[in-house]
Protein backbone atom coordinates (compact mmCIF):
# COMPACT_ATOMS: atom_id res chain seq x y z
CA UNK A 1 0.00 0.00 0.00
CA UNK A 2 1.38 3.41 -0.95
CA UNK A 3 -0.16 6.63 0.24
CA UNK A 4 1.00 10.05 -0.78
CA UNK A 5 -0.60 12.90 -2.64
CA UNK A 6 -3.16 12.12 -5.29
CA UNK A 7 -4.77 14.74 -7.51
CA UNK A 8 -7.96 13.64 -9.26
CA UNK A 9 -8.47 16.16 -12.02
CA UNK A 10 -11.65 17.25 -13.77
CA UNK A 11 -14.34 14.87 -12.50
CA UNK A 12 -18.00 15.83 -12.15
CA UNK A 13 -18.42 15.58 -8.39
CA UNK A 14 -21.44 14.43 -6.40
CA UNK A 15 -20.49 15.60 -2.94
CA UNK A 16 -22.92 13.31 -1.10
CA UNK A 17 -25.71 15.89 -0.77
CA UNK A 18 -26.17 18.35 -3.62
CA UNK A 19 -28.01 17.47 -6.82
CA UNK A 20 -25.91 19.76 -9.00
CA UNK A 21 -22.67 18.11 -10.04
CA UNK A 22 -19.78 20.46 -10.70
CA UNK A 23 -16.47 19.79 -12.35
CA UNK A 24 -13.80 19.79 -9.66
CA UNK A 25 -10.27 18.76 -8.85
CA UNK A 26 -9.91 16.69 -5.68
CA UNK A 27 -6.61 16.63 -3.80
CA UNK A 28 -5.96 13.72 -1.47
CA UNK A 29 -3.07 13.51 0.98
CA UNK A 30 -2.49 10.25 2.82
CA UNK A 31 -6.02 9.05 3.72
CA UNK A 32 -7.80 12.44 3.71
CA UNK A 33 -9.33 14.85 1.23
CA UNK A 34 -7.46 18.13 1.64
CA UNK A 35 -9.02 20.26 -1.10
CA UNK A 36 -11.93 20.25 -3.54
CA UNK A 37 -11.74 23.18 -5.97
CA UNK A 38 -12.34 24.12 -9.63
CA UNK A 39 -8.60 23.98 -10.28
CA UNK A 40 -5.80 22.76 -8.05
CA UNK A 41 -2.09 23.02 -8.76
CA UNK A 42 -0.12 20.66 -6.57
CA UNK A 43 2.83 18.32 -6.66
CA UNK A 44 1.04 14.97 -6.65
CA UNK A 45 0.28 11.86 -8.63
CA UNK A 46 -2.29 13.03 -11.16
CA UNK A 47 -5.25 10.97 -12.32
CA UNK A 48 -7.11 12.51 -15.24
CA UNK A 49 -10.82 12.02 -14.51
CA UNK A 50 -12.12 14.27 -17.26
CA UNK A 51 -15.51 12.97 -18.36
CA UNK A 52 -15.88 10.78 -15.28
CA UNK A 53 -18.15 11.13 -12.26
CA UNK A 54 -16.90 11.05 -8.68
CA UNK A 55 -18.91 10.20 -5.56
CA UNK A 56 -18.21 9.32 -1.93
CA UNK A 57 -17.60 5.64 -1.21
CA UNK A 58 -20.75 3.58 -0.63
CA UNK A 59 -21.76 2.28 2.79
CA UNK A 60 -23.43 -1.13 3.24
CA UNK A 61 -25.37 -0.88 6.50
CA UNK A 62 -25.94 -4.62 6.97
CA UNK A 63 -23.41 -7.40 6.36
CA UNK A 64 -22.31 -10.57 8.17
CA UNK A 65 -18.60 -11.29 7.69
CA UNK A 66 -17.79 -13.91 10.33
CA UNK A 67 -18.48 -16.92 8.09
CA UNK A 68 -17.16 -15.41 4.84
CA UNK A 69 -13.65 -15.61 3.45
CA UNK A 70 -11.35 -12.62 2.98
CA UNK A 71 -12.07 -12.81 -0.78
CA UNK A 72 -15.20 -10.73 -0.26
CA UNK A 73 -13.19 -7.72 0.90
CA UNK A 74 -11.54 -6.57 -2.37
CA UNK A 75 -14.76 -7.40 -4.24
CA UNK A 76 -16.68 -5.01 -2.00
CA UNK A 77 -14.19 -2.21 -2.65
CA UNK A 78 -14.07 -2.96 -6.37
CA UNK A 79 -17.83 -2.39 -6.43
CA UNK A 80 -17.52 0.94 -4.61
CA UNK A 81 -18.45 -0.29 -1.11
CA UNK A 82 -15.77 1.27 1.08
CA UNK A 83 -17.50 0.91 4.48
CA UNK A 84 -19.59 -1.94 5.90
CA UNK A 85 -21.38 -2.41 9.19
CA UNK A 86 -21.14 -5.97 10.44
CA UNK A 87 -24.40 -6.73 12.24
CA UNK A 88 -23.86 -9.95 14.06
CA UNK A 89 -21.27 -12.58 14.68
CA UNK A 90 -20.35 -15.35 17.00
CA UNK A 91 -18.40 -14.02 19.97
CA UNK A 92 -16.99 -15.24 23.28
CA UNK A 93 -17.58 -13.12 26.37
CA UNK A 94 -17.22 -15.83 28.97
CA UNK A 95 -17.89 -13.65 32.02
CA UNK A 96 -21.20 -12.53 30.58
CA UNK A 97 -22.28 -15.81 29.07
CA UNK A 98 -22.38 -14.60 25.47
CA UNK A 99 -20.71 -17.28 23.37
CA UNK A 100 -19.07 -17.63 20.00
CA UNK A 101 -15.98 -16.40 18.20
CA UNK A 102 -15.21 -12.87 17.02
CA UNK A 103 -11.80 -13.64 15.62
CA UNK A 104 -12.74 -13.92 11.91
CA UNK A 105 -14.14 -10.39 11.78
CA UNK A 106 -11.40 -8.98 14.01
CA UNK A 107 -8.83 -10.61 11.72
CA UNK A 108 -10.46 -9.03 8.68
CA UNK A 109 -10.27 -5.63 10.37
CA UNK A 110 -6.60 -6.19 11.14
CA UNK A 111 -5.83 -7.39 7.62
CA UNK A 112 -7.46 -4.28 6.12
CA UNK A 113 -5.79 -1.87 8.54
CA UNK A 114 -2.36 -3.45 8.04
CA UNK A 115 -2.68 -3.38 4.26
CA UNK A 116 -2.54 -7.16 3.94
CA UNK A 117 -5.74 -7.09 1.91
CA UNK A 118 -7.76 -4.37 0.17
CA UNK A 119 -11.04 -4.08 2.02
CA UNK A 120 -13.70 -1.71 3.34
CA UNK A 121 -13.77 0.00 6.71
CA UNK A 122 -15.44 -2.53 9.02
CA UNK A 123 -17.77 -1.23 11.73
CA UNK A 124 -18.22 -4.10 14.16
CA UNK A 125 -21.37 -4.56 16.23
CA UNK A 126 -20.50 -7.59 18.33
CA UNK A 127 -23.01 -10.40 18.80
CA UNK A 128 -26.64 -10.11 17.86
CA UNK A 129 -28.23 -9.36 21.22
CA UNK A 130 -30.96 -11.88 21.93
CA UNK A 131 -32.93 -12.80 25.00
CA UNK A 132 -33.93 -15.78 27.10
CA UNK A 133 -37.71 -15.68 27.54
CA UNK A 134 -40.42 -18.03 28.82
CA UNK A 135 -41.14 -19.32 25.33
CA UNK A 136 -37.56 -20.58 25.01
CA UNK A 137 -36.97 -22.10 28.45
CA UNK A 138 -37.09 -25.86 28.47
CA UNK A 139 -37.47 -26.12 24.69
CA UNK A 140 -34.14 -27.48 23.51
CA UNK A 141 -35.22 -27.78 19.86
CA UNK A 142 -36.25 -24.12 19.80
CA UNK A 143 -33.03 -23.04 21.51
CA UNK A 144 -30.99 -24.87 18.89
CA UNK A 145 -32.87 -23.06 16.13
CA UNK A 146 -32.58 -19.69 17.86
CA UNK A 147 -28.84 -20.06 18.37
CA UNK A 148 -28.30 -21.04 14.73
CA UNK A 149 -30.43 -18.19 13.42
CA UNK A 150 -28.74 -15.66 15.67
CA UNK A 151 -25.23 -16.59 14.62
CA UNK A 152 -24.22 -17.28 18.22
CA UNK A 153 -24.03 -21.10 18.54
CA UNK A 154 -23.75 -22.14 22.16
CA UNK A 155 -24.52 -18.70 23.52
CA UNK A 156 -26.58 -17.90 26.57
CA UNK A 157 -29.16 -15.21 25.71
CA UNK A 158 -29.70 -12.12 27.85
CA UNK A 159 -31.79 -12.99 30.89
CA UNK A 160 -32.90 -9.63 32.31
CA UNK A 161 -32.69 -5.86 31.81
CA UNK A 162 -29.84 -5.76 34.34
CA UNK A 163 -27.93 -8.39 32.40
CA UNK A 164 -28.57 -6.44 29.20
CA UNK A 165 -27.02 -3.30 30.66
CA UNK A 166 -23.98 -5.29 31.77
CA UNK A 167 -23.54 -6.81 28.32
CA UNK A 168 -23.85 -3.41 26.62
CA UNK A 169 -21.30 -1.81 28.97
CA UNK A 170 -18.86 -4.63 28.30
CA UNK A 171 -19.28 -4.49 24.54
CA UNK A 172 -18.75 -0.74 24.42
CA UNK A 173 -16.03 -0.22 27.01
CA UNK A 174 -14.09 -3.49 26.77
CA UNK A 175 -14.63 -4.59 23.18
CA UNK A 176 -14.97 -1.23 21.46
CA UNK A 177 -17.94 -2.03 19.23
CA UNK A 178 -19.05 0.66 16.81
CA UNK A 179 -22.75 -0.18 17.00
CA UNK A 180 -25.20 -2.70 18.47
CA UNK A 181 -28.01 -4.85 17.10
CA UNK A 182 -31.13 -5.96 18.96
CA UNK A 183 -32.34 -9.32 17.66
CA UNK A 184 -35.76 -10.91 17.28
CA UNK A 185 -36.19 -12.62 20.66
CA UNK A 186 -35.66 -9.41 22.66
CA UNK A 187 -38.76 -8.01 24.37
CA UNK A 188 -39.66 -4.38 25.13
CA UNK A 189 -38.15 -4.20 28.67
CA UNK A 190 -34.78 -5.62 27.60
CA UNK A 191 -34.74 -3.42 24.47
CA UNK A 192 -35.36 -0.39 26.68
CA UNK A 193 -32.43 -1.36 28.91
CA UNK A 194 -30.11 -1.82 25.91
CA UNK A 195 -31.13 1.51 24.42
CA UNK A 196 -30.79 3.38 27.71
CA UNK A 197 -27.31 1.96 28.37
CA UNK A 198 -26.12 2.62 24.80
CA UNK A 199 -27.66 6.11 24.57
CA UNK A 200 -25.15 8.63 23.23
CA UNK A 201 -22.39 6.03 23.08
CA UNK A 202 -23.01 3.93 19.95
CA UNK A 203 -25.87 3.74 17.43
CA UNK A 204 -28.29 0.84 17.87
CA UNK A 205 -30.36 -0.91 15.23
CA UNK A 206 -32.73 -3.85 15.46
CA UNK A 207 -33.95 -6.88 13.58
CA UNK A 208 -37.11 -6.76 15.65
CA UNK A 209 -39.54 -9.53 16.45
CA UNK A 210 -40.87 -9.46 20.01
CA UNK A 211 -40.03 -5.79 20.47
CA UNK A 212 -42.54 -3.29 19.08
CA UNK A 213 -40.84 -1.09 16.50
CA UNK A 214 -42.86 1.95 17.62
CA UNK A 215 -41.76 1.32 21.21
CA UNK A 216 -38.12 0.97 20.11
CA UNK A 217 -38.24 4.18 18.06
CA UNK A 218 -39.70 6.10 20.99
CA UNK A 219 -36.97 4.68 23.22
CA UNK A 220 -34.31 6.01 20.86
CA UNK A 221 -33.35 3.16 18.53
CA UNK A 222 -31.48 4.47 15.52
CA UNK A 223 -32.87 2.14 12.92
CA UNK A 224 -34.59 -1.11 12.01
CA UNK A 225 -33.53 -3.94 9.75
CA UNK A 226 -35.69 -5.84 7.24
CA UNK A 227 -38.89 -4.34 5.87
CA UNK A 228 -40.59 -7.74 5.92
CA UNK A 229 -40.33 -8.25 9.65
CA UNK A 230 -39.41 -5.30 11.89
CA UNK A 231 -42.51 -3.10 11.27
CA UNK A 232 -45.20 -5.77 10.95
CA UNK A 233 -46.10 -6.16 14.62
CA UNK A 234 -47.18 -2.50 14.67
CA UNK A 235 -48.82 -2.12 11.26
CA UNK A 236 -50.75 -5.38 10.96
CA UNK A 237 -54.53 -4.84 10.71
CA UNK A 238 -56.52 -5.63 13.88
CA UNK A 239 -57.70 -9.02 12.63
CA UNK A 240 -54.11 -10.01 11.77
CA UNK A 241 -52.44 -8.91 14.99
CA UNK A 242 -49.39 -11.01 15.86
CA UNK A 243 -49.44 -12.71 19.26
CA UNK A 244 -47.18 -11.20 21.91
CA UNK A 245 -45.03 -14.35 22.03
CA UNK A 246 -45.11 -15.12 18.28
CA UNK A 247 -41.79 -14.73 16.48
CA UNK A 248 -39.30 -16.45 14.14
CA UNK A 249 -38.79 -19.56 16.31
CA UNK A 250 -42.52 -20.33 16.46
CA UNK A 251 -43.76 -22.74 13.76
CA UNK A 252 -45.94 -20.96 11.23
CA UNK A 253 -44.60 -17.50 12.03
CA UNK A 254 -43.47 -16.85 8.43
CA UNK A 255 -46.98 -17.51 7.17
CA UNK A 256 -48.45 -15.32 9.91
CA UNK A 257 -46.23 -12.43 8.82
CA UNK A 258 -46.95 -12.96 5.13
CA UNK A 259 -50.71 -12.96 5.66
CA UNK A 260 -50.50 -9.86 7.82
CA UNK A 261 -48.54 -8.05 5.10
CA UNK A 262 -51.05 -9.11 2.48
CA UNK A 263 -53.81 -7.36 4.42
CA UNK A 264 -51.96 -4.27 5.66
CA UNK A 265 -54.07 -1.15 5.09
CA UNK A 266 -51.66 1.46 3.78
CA UNK A 267 -54.27 4.16 4.42
CA UNK A 268 -55.11 2.87 7.88
CA UNK A 269 -54.27 4.44 11.26
CA UNK A 270 -51.68 1.78 12.10
CA UNK A 271 -49.52 2.63 9.10
CA UNK A 272 -50.06 6.37 9.45
CA UNK A 273 -48.91 6.33 13.08
CA UNK A 274 -45.92 4.12 12.29
CA UNK A 275 -44.65 6.33 9.46
CA UNK A 276 -45.17 9.46 11.58
CA UNK A 277 -43.19 7.86 14.43
CA UNK A 278 -40.32 6.98 12.08
CA UNK A 279 -40.13 10.52 10.75
CA UNK A 280 -40.59 12.26 14.11
CA UNK A 281 -37.95 10.19 15.92
CA UNK A 282 -35.42 10.37 13.09
CA UNK A 283 -35.01 6.59 12.91
CA UNK A 284 -34.32 4.81 9.64
CA UNK A 285 -35.46 1.63 7.93
CA UNK A 286 -32.97 -0.64 6.18
CA UNK A 287 -35.42 -2.69 4.08
CA UNK A 288 -32.93 -5.24 2.62
CA UNK A 289 -35.22 -5.59 -0.40
CA UNK A 290 -32.95 -7.92 -2.38
CA UNK A 291 -32.06 -10.19 0.52
CA UNK A 292 -32.73 -13.33 -1.57
CA UNK A 293 -33.13 -12.27 -5.18
CA UNK A 294 -29.55 -11.02 -5.64
CA UNK A 295 -28.10 -14.52 -5.36
CA UNK A 296 -25.99 -15.67 -8.32
CA UNK A 297 -26.98 -18.55 -10.55
CA UNK A 298 -24.79 -21.68 -10.38
CA UNK A 299 -23.10 -20.84 -13.70
CA UNK A 300 -22.29 -17.23 -12.75
CA UNK A 301 -18.58 -16.70 -13.47
CA UNK A 302 -18.24 -14.37 -10.48
CA UNK A 303 -18.77 -17.27 -8.10
CA UNK A 304 -15.21 -18.37 -8.88
CA UNK A 305 -13.94 -15.32 -7.01
CA UNK A 306 -14.99 -16.73 -3.66
CA UNK A 307 -13.77 -20.27 -2.98
CA UNK A 308 -13.88 -19.77 0.79
CA UNK A 309 -16.90 -17.53 0.87
CA UNK A 310 -19.62 -19.90 -0.30
CA UNK A 311 -19.77 -22.70 2.27
CA UNK A 312 -23.57 -22.78 2.07
CA UNK A 313 -25.97 -23.24 -0.82
CA UNK A 314 -25.78 -20.52 -3.46
CA UNK A 315 -29.12 -21.28 -5.03
CA UNK A 316 -32.56 -19.90 -4.23
CA UNK A 317 -33.59 -17.95 -1.17
CA UNK A 318 -31.62 -17.75 2.05
CA UNK A 319 -32.25 -20.13 4.92
CA UNK A 320 -35.37 -19.23 6.84
CA UNK A 321 -37.04 -17.07 4.22
CA UNK A 322 -38.30 -19.93 2.07
CA UNK A 323 -40.40 -19.64 -1.07
CA UNK A 324 -43.49 -17.90 0.24
CA UNK A 325 -45.56 -19.23 -2.64
CA UNK A 326 -45.32 -22.74 -1.19
CA UNK A 327 -47.42 -21.79 1.83
CA UNK A 328 -49.03 -18.46 1.05
CA UNK A 329 -50.03 -18.79 -2.55
CA UNK A 330 -49.19 -16.44 -5.40
CA UNK A 331 -52.05 -14.04 -4.62
CA UNK A 332 -51.11 -13.61 -0.95
CA UNK A 333 -47.45 -13.19 -1.83
CA UNK A 334 -48.26 -10.65 -4.53
CA UNK A 335 -50.41 -8.55 -2.18
CA UNK A 336 -47.77 -8.70 0.56
CA UNK A 337 -45.05 -7.52 -1.80
CA UNK A 338 -47.25 -4.75 -3.17
CA UNK A 339 -47.91 -3.49 0.36
CA UNK A 340 -44.21 -3.58 1.19
CA UNK A 341 -43.50 -1.49 -1.89
CA UNK A 342 -46.31 0.83 -0.83
CA UNK A 343 -44.88 1.31 2.65
CA UNK A 344 -41.51 2.25 1.17
CA UNK A 345 -43.23 4.86 -1.00
CA UNK A 346 -45.07 6.28 2.03
CA UNK A 347 -41.84 6.54 4.03
CA UNK A 348 -40.11 8.25 1.13
CA UNK A 349 -42.95 10.69 0.48
CA UNK A 350 -43.08 11.56 4.20
CA UNK A 351 -39.36 12.38 4.24
CA UNK A 352 -38.30 9.36 6.29
CA UNK A 353 -34.85 7.83 5.95
CA UNK A 354 -34.28 4.48 4.26
CA UNK A 355 -30.73 3.14 3.99
CA UNK A 356 -29.04 0.46 1.91
CA UNK A 357 -28.07 -2.88 3.39
CA UNK A 358 -27.64 -6.28 1.78
CA UNK A 359 -27.53 -8.70 4.74
CA UNK A 360 -24.43 -10.11 3.03
CA UNK A 361 -24.18 -13.82 3.83
CA UNK A 362 -22.66 -16.87 2.12
CA UNK A 363 -24.15 -17.27 -1.32
CA UNK A 364 -24.55 -13.58 -2.14
CA UNK A 365 -22.25 -11.57 -4.39
CA UNK A 366 -20.46 -8.87 -2.36
CA UNK A 367 -20.87 -5.42 -3.86
CA UNK A 368 -22.95 -6.55 -6.82
CA UNK A 369 -25.78 -7.22 -4.37
CA UNK A 370 -25.40 -3.66 -3.14
CA UNK A 371 -25.92 -2.39 -6.68
CA UNK A 372 -29.06 -4.55 -6.90
CA UNK A 373 -30.35 -2.95 -3.69
CA UNK A 374 -29.79 0.51 -5.16
CA UNK A 375 -31.79 -0.45 -8.24
CA UNK A 376 -34.56 -1.87 -6.04
CA UNK A 377 -34.85 1.48 -4.26
CA UNK A 378 -35.07 3.28 -7.60
CA UNK A 379 -37.72 0.87 -8.89
CA UNK A 380 -39.82 1.71 -5.82
CA UNK A 381 -39.90 5.40 -6.67
CA UNK A 382 -36.80 6.67 -4.87
CA UNK A 383 -35.03 9.24 -7.02
CA UNK A 384 -31.47 8.31 -8.03
CA UNK A 385 -30.24 11.40 -6.14
CA UNK A 386 -31.81 10.09 -2.95
CA UNK A 387 -30.49 6.58 -3.57
CA UNK A 388 -27.01 8.10 -3.72
CA UNK A 389 -27.62 10.17 -0.58
CA UNK A 390 -28.77 7.02 1.21
CA UNK A 391 -25.61 5.22 0.08
CA UNK A 392 -23.29 7.95 1.31
CA UNK A 393 -24.06 10.95 3.51
CA UNK A 394 -27.24 9.65 5.14
CA UNK A 395 -25.64 6.33 6.01
CA UNK A 396 -22.67 8.15 7.54
CA UNK A 397 -25.04 10.32 9.60
CA UNK A 398 -26.81 7.30 11.06
CA UNK A 399 -23.48 5.63 11.83
CA UNK A 400 -22.42 8.80 13.68
CA UNK A 401 -19.39 9.02 11.37
CA UNK A 402 -18.65 12.60 10.40
CA UNK A 403 -15.52 11.48 8.52
CA UNK A 404 -17.46 9.53 5.89
CA UNK A 405 -20.03 10.06 3.16
CA UNK A 406 -18.99 13.43 1.71
CA UNK A 407 -16.53 14.77 -0.85
CA UNK A 408 -15.30 17.78 1.10
CA UNK A 409 -12.00 18.73 2.66
CA UNK A 410 -11.23 16.90 5.89
CA UNK A 411 -13.23 13.77 5.12
CA UNK A 412 -11.78 10.34 4.62
CA UNK A 413 -10.53 9.75 1.08
CA UNK A 414 -12.96 6.96 0.15
CA UNK A 415 -14.19 7.76 -3.35
CA UNK A 416 -15.78 6.12 -6.39
CA UNK A 417 -15.12 7.02 -10.03
CA UNK A 418 -17.62 6.09 -12.75
CA UNK A 419 -18.04 6.52 -16.49
CA UNK A 420 -21.73 7.40 -16.17
CA UNK A 421 -23.70 9.59 -13.80
CA UNK A 422 -25.33 7.61 -10.93
CA UNK A 423 -27.32 10.65 -9.85
CA UNK A 424 -29.16 10.45 -13.19
CA UNK A 425 -29.78 6.70 -12.98
CA UNK A 426 -28.80 4.28 -10.21
CA UNK A 427 -28.09 1.65 -12.88
CA UNK A 428 -25.00 3.67 -13.75
CA UNK A 429 -23.22 2.31 -10.68
CA UNK A 430 -22.33 -0.59 -12.96
CA UNK A 431 -19.89 1.79 -14.73
CA UNK A 432 -17.39 2.04 -11.84
CA UNK A 433 -13.84 2.23 -13.17
CA UNK A 434 -11.75 3.16 -10.12
CA UNK A 435 -12.10 3.35 -6.36
CA UNK A 436 -10.05 5.35 -3.86
CA UNK A 437 -9.85 3.66 -0.47
CA UNK A 438 -8.01 5.46 2.32
CA UNK A 439 -6.28 7.63 -0.27
CA UNK A 440 -5.06 4.79 -2.49
CA UNK A 441 -6.34 4.56 -6.08
CA UNK A 442 -7.42 1.12 -7.31
CA UNK A 443 -8.49 -0.09 -10.72
CA UNK A 444 -11.90 -1.66 -10.11
CA UNK A 445 -11.46 -4.25 -12.88
CA UNK A 446 -8.31 -5.56 -11.22
CA UNK A 447 -10.07 -6.01 -7.89
CA UNK A 448 -12.95 -7.84 -9.58
CA UNK A 449 -11.02 -9.89 -12.13
CA UNK A 450 -12.12 -13.52 -12.45
CA UNK A 451 -9.30 -15.96 -13.21
CA UNK A 452 -9.98 -18.04 -16.33
CA UNK A 453 -10.39 -21.78 -16.11
CA UNK A 454 -7.33 -23.49 -17.71
CA UNK A 455 -8.16 -25.17 -21.01
CA UNK A 456 -7.30 -28.75 -21.87
CA UNK A 457 -4.50 -27.44 -24.10
CA UNK A 458 -3.04 -25.52 -21.15
CA UNK A 459 -3.21 -28.66 -19.04
CA UNK A 460 -1.30 -30.60 -21.71
CA UNK A 461 1.37 -27.91 -21.85
CA UNK A 462 1.77 -27.97 -18.09
CA UNK A 463 2.29 -31.73 -18.17
CA UNK A 464 5.02 -31.27 -20.76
Amino acid sequence: MHRGRLLIRGASVFDGVNETLEQRDVLVEDDRIVDVSPQIDAVAEVFDATGKFLTPGFIDMHVHLWNLGWEVLPALVGNGVTTVRDLGTRWTIETLGVGGDARPVRQMQLDVLSGKVVGPNIIYSGPMLHQMNPLMRGNSAMMERIEYASGDPGSRPIESPEHAREVVRHLITEQGVGSLKIYESVTNPVSAAILEEASGRVPVTGHLGLTSSKFAMRQGIGGMEHLHQSPIRDIAPPHRQIDLDDWLAVPGYALTVLRAWAEVDLRGPEVEEWVRTLVDTGAFLDPTVTISSARPKPDDERRRLFPASFPLSTGGARRGSGDTRTFGGDEVTSRARANQRGLMRLIYEAGGDMLLGTDLLPGALPGWGYHAEMLAFQSRGVRPLDVMRAATSKAAKHLWRDDLGRVVAGKRADLVLLDRNPVADAANVESITHVVKDGVLYDSARLLAVAPVPSAVDDDRQRE
